[in-house]
């Protein structure tokens, strides 16, 4: 293993540097943290999904799923004139208070629903009927069909907010990525070590923000946008990690 020039600075300054480290992974981890919040619901949906840097970044326009399946019609024993009410009750603004509005009697969605998908889309239904879809999507309570009632229709960041964000993210983010990168080159570690990991960091950033831009016009870029966004990170947290690892350990050829 190679002489390490880190080992041998002073201990103020291998203290100075450690200190340093440590505060830039809390960085990371603060960024991250930040990502997973600013970005989870933007799919309207609790959670961070792919679905929700999707809608950050390319934007998404979703039928509901409910109304996918009455459009194509299922179930195909639903009396055309109850297809049309529920299909109108979906495409309204009233899907809360329609669902069950005791004006319309016998033909309310809910007692429509209950009568033409609660055989098969019911908990504990019978396995064979559908592969056990009512235990995979139940439309026993408003609670069920809410989840696929509503379209969803979210635009992506408008270019100049991604603009501007990129203007900061990029100067910042490359910065830092060139100082890590460079003490990293003077630590003990391998050559092929060193040149991986700086060659991962710096290649994943240029994915990263390439397809800020790309994702816009081709949403499967999404993933390759998160993929390298999350090499970035995790290769300039092991350069981190061996650095400080370089300035304690004991180095056996040091004079």
């Amino acid at each position: 293993m190679a002489s390490s020039p880190l080992r041998r600075l002073p201990l103020g300054t291998r203290l100075g540097l450690s200190a340093l480290a440590l505060v830039t992974l809390a960085g990371l981890w603060a960024s991250a943290t930040h990502l997973r919040h600013h970005h989870s619901a933007k799919d309207g949906r609790a959670g961070m999904s792919l679905e929700d840097l999707t809608a950050s970044y390319h934007g998404i326009d979703s039928p509901a799923p409910l109304v996918d399946s009455l459009a194509g019609g299922h179930p195909t024993d639903l009396l055309p004139e109850e297809r049309a009410l529920l299909l109108d009750w979906l495409n309204g603004d009233q899907l809360s208070a329609g669902y069950d509005n005791p004006d319309l009697g016998d033909m309310t969605p809910a007692e429509l629903i209950d009568a033409a998908c609660l055989p098969c889309h019911a908990r504990g239904a019978p396995a064979t009927l559908a592969d056990n879809i009512g235990d995979r999507v139940p439309l026993e309570y408003w609670d069920d069909i809410e989840r696929i009632a509503f379209s969803r229709v979210v635009a992506p960041v408008p270019a100049e907010i991604m603009i501007t964000s990129a203007h900061t993210h990029a100067l910042s983010m490359s910065m830092l990525a060139l100082v890590i990168g460079a003490i990293f080159h003077f630590t003990r570690w391998s050559r092929p070590l060193r040149g991986f990991l700086s060659g991962l960091c710096g290649l994943a950033l240029l994915v990263d923000f390439a397809c800020w831009v790309l994702s816009r016009e081709t949403a499967e870029l999404v993933i390759v946008l998160a993929a390298s966004g999350a090499a970035y990170g995790l290769s300039l947290a092991a350069m981190l990690i061996l650095i400080m690892a370089d300035l304690w350990l004991a180095q056996a050829d040091q004079p």
